[in-house]
């Protein structure tokens, strides 16, 4: 299985309310989705890939 990735970076653009909008308190912890995480840092997850 292999995948032709790029090890280029590419910028994502992050504000502070578009980050603030992906946190989410569950049972008094703060927490970020898989999804969400993987776009910030440019990835992918196999949730992200079910569309």
């Amino acid at each position: 299985m292999s995948e032709n990735r790029s090890n280029e970076l590419v910028p994502v653009e992050i504000t502070v309310e578009s980050l603030k909008a992906k946190i989410y308190m569950i049972r008094g912890q703060r927490v970020m989705l898989a999804t969400d995480l993987a776009e910030i840092y440019g990835y992918t997850t196999n949730c992200s890939n079910m569309n």
